[in-house]
């Protein structure tokens, strides 16, 4: 995944300028591109066979009510639409492959700006602290009902999302005109 992100950061003369194309090969863009990209679809494809595997010998792992992931609905859009919609395995990879992707770097760089804002900001820290003591109640670990009574973590994701954006490429925001809050 890092080679991926990095590789994703890399301006390629070849995209810009068809004609300077070798510039890439020559760098090592291009044998680098292409290994990452066999080493993704030979996962991806070996996820994808056992689903398929999953599902042809009708191992049912969880009983009747197992919940279906991503893999499993865009896998069901495919045969059911078989002969409407194309669908192929490459396809499903990518989107398997765009999902896990986009959700990984943005998530992980949001932590690491989040308890940067902490550690300068102590008495935010503080603050949280106390909150997640008080919820966990004792308790080593904090459950997801847990989460939807801690209303200043949230309040601290939410902020820290504002000052560091994500994706530098997202629109910002900007007030139209002055506003008075809570007086």
């Amino acid at each position: 995944m890092e080679k991926f992100i990095d590789i994703l950061g890399v301006m390629s003369v070849g995209s810009c300028i068809p004609s300077l194309s070798w510039v890439d090969r020559l760098s090592g863009l291009q044998r680098t591109t292409d290994e990452v990209a066999k080493e993704f679809d030979g996962f991806l494809e070996g996820v994808l066979q056992e689903h398929l595997n999953k599902r042809k010998g009708n191992v049912i792992v969880g009983g009747s009510d197992e919940v279906q992931d991503l893999l499993d609905i865009l896998l069901d859009v495919q045969k059911e639409n078989a002969g409407t919609v194309v669908i192929d395995n490459d396809t499903i990879k990518a989107v398997i492959l765009d999902n896990f992707s986009a959700g990984t770097d943005t998530i992980s760089t949001n932590i690491e700006w989040t308890i940067s804002e902490l550690v300068r900001h102590p008495r935010v820290m503080i603050k949280l602290q106390q909150e997640v003591t008080e919820i966990a109640n004792g308790r080593s670990m904090i459950t997801e009902e847990d989460l939807d009574k801690m209303k200043y973590l949230k309040a601290v994701i939410k902020e820290s999302l504002r000052l560091h954006i994500p994706l530098p490429l997202l629109i910002q925001r900007e007030s139209t005109q002055d506003v008075k809050l809570m007086g």
